[in-house]
């Protein structure tokens, strides 16, 4: 588990050096030296180096190696497809439609196009009937939870865009957090359900789940094909001339 930690760790690093441009000083200020270990860690596997010219004069910085930046972009590959379709289970209907839309589907996204601003689909998506599946797909389709709602976390800003990022990757913090999502959320086993022929597992569910998902993700990147262009702002404005 503490292996696993400092890998994930490391990627953070990586992934604010390169993606967030954050300049880590060696000898830094106190926060950068929370890092310590972990950047001797990076540099003891050649993901980073010392960059010894430039910048300040009398001063030095972690830069990222070529290594490094192959490891991330290997691992961000592993996940960005998967990110981009999983979140089409954020919100699922394992029950019955409810009785005044009897003919709405099993997943919210499906009126993804029937919702003019983001505002209106949120509430829409907020409403108890549906429920986020998100770390079951994960795990039924055999990936690392953990590190599905680190990606998230990453991609959704929940590191960069405060103060102290390093204080709140090196200490409990952030991994209590996406430990709690882990297990509040539903697993495969919290799925399974009692039917007319005997019990239906929750890795049954899934598969079927997962199945009607995937049609419906094709679905909407045919109806997204089929929308016409955003107008360009440019192009009004050379009209206006």
């Amino acid at each position: 588990e503490n292996e696993q930690r400092t890998q994930f760790e490391g990627i953070v690093v990586l992934w604010m050096m390169i993606q967030k441009e954050e300049i880590i000083e060696i000898a830094g200020d106190e926060e950068n030296e929370l890092l310590d270990p972990l950047m001797q860690e990076l540099y003891n596997r050649r993901l980073i180096e010392i960059k010894k010219e430039g910048l300040l004069k009398g001063r030095q910085f972690w830069i990222v190696t070529e290594q490094g930046h192959q490891h991330l972009e290997k691992f961000m590959r592993r996940y960005t497809d998967f990110l981009k379709m999983i979140d089409i289970y954020c919100a699922v209907n394992l029950g019955d439609p409810p009785p005044d839309d009897p003919d709405e589907g099993a997943f919210a996204f499906e009126r993804w196009f029937e919702y003019e601003s983001e505002d209106a689909f949120a509430a829409y998506l907020d409403q108890e009937r549906f429920q986020d599946i998100r770390v079951a797909v994960a795990i039924f389709k055999k990936m690392d939870p953990v590190e599905i709602v680190l990606m998230a976390f990453l991609n959704e800003g929940r590191l960069y865009c405060e103060e102290g990022w390093q204080w709140k990757l090196i200490t409990d913090e952030l991994w209590e957090d996406i430990i709690d999502i882990c297990n509040s959320n539903f697993h495969p086993e919290d799925i399974g359900y009692d039917g007319p022929d005997g019990w239906i597992s929750g890795e049954d569910v899934l598969k079927e789940v997962v199945e009607a998902g995937t049609k419906v993700m094709i679905e909407l990147l045919e109806e997204e094909a089929r929308q016409p262009p955003e107008a360009d702002d440019d192009d009004d404005d050379d009209d206006d001339e």
